[in-house]
């Protein structure tokens, strides 16, 4: 699942659908030899696990950071409001990769809605019909909704960050623990406006840049498709083609070789 947003970490007793809050970072752990830190807290009271679920976010996962740009590490969290479901965490730890939103971008789910003791969040959630990738708010994809075939839709992808940002926290894209659900920390999109790019200094990265697929290599990017597949991406790659890898059921037929 894509998760709640931005104000949300992952709860380890709300399943892996739409009543988990944690996004996809979260809930691939047990998938990638992490399951221990998905268990934190796992059985408590709700002030335990708040508590607990600190030292969750402050764990860092070595598969999440390219080492051409960070060490491992937790990082400082500039924030200054607080995370609905843990107590105010110091450091968090952050990932250098981003979910599939797709080649649109929806709203998110609406804060100013929040009503406090919802154990499910938001009363206003957004319409998914507008949402074309894999993740987005409390999303839940299954195989036979990627049409367009796993082999052709990406998964997950490195994401663009600002290069004097990469520990500081001030990359608008980047300044949330990494177990929190869908913003722009854990998912980006693959519209034409936000073309693939090279990481580049705040001083000339535009905040939309934000919404972009990046790395800090000199010819591309690294994305994980839906079959398991990696295939290497070059930021010169058609934008055409580039949508439509994001899009999982635009029904069109795209040729992968080359790319």
């Amino acid at each position: 699942t894509g998760g709640w947003g931005l104000f949300w970490v992952g709860d380890p007793d709300r399943g892996f659908g739409k009543r988990q809050p944690g996004g996809w970072i979260y809930n691939i752990l047990p998938f990638i030899e992490e399951g221990n830190i998905r268990a934190i807290g796992a059985g408590q009271s709700d002030s335990e696990k708040r508590v607990s679920l600190v030292k969750m976010v402050e764990t860092p996962v070595e598969a999440m950071n390219c080492p051409s740009r960070r060490q491992v590490a937790a990082y400082t969290y500039p924030q200054t409001y607080p995370i609905r479901n843990t107590n105010f965490p110091s450091v968090v730890a952050r990932a250098c990769y981003a979910g599939n939103g797709g080649s649109v971008k929806g709203k998110g789910a609406d804060p100013s809605s929040f009503k406090i003791g919802d154990r499910d969040g938001w009363r206003g959630w957004p319409n998914d019909k507008f949402f074309n990738g894999l993740f987005h708010v409390r999303s839940i994809i299954n195989m036979r909704q990627i049409t367009d075939g796993t082999s052709k839709t990406l998964f997950v992808g490195e994401k663009h960050l600002a290069i004097d940002q990469y520990e500081t926290g001030l990359d608008g894209g980047d300044n949330q623990a990494m177990y929190q659900g869908y913003d722009v920390d854990t998912v980006r999109f693959t519209s034409r406006i936000w073309p693939p790019l090279q990481d580049r200094l705040t001083s000339i990265a535009p905040s939309q840049e934000i919404n972009a697929f990046g790395s800090a290599h000199p010819a591309g990017i690294n994305f994980a498709l839906c079959d398991g597949s990696v295939q290497f991406l070059s930021y010169q790659v058609d934008l055409d083609i580039y949508e439509r890898l994001g899009n999982r059921q635009d029904g069109e037929h795209l040729e992968m070789s080359g790319l």
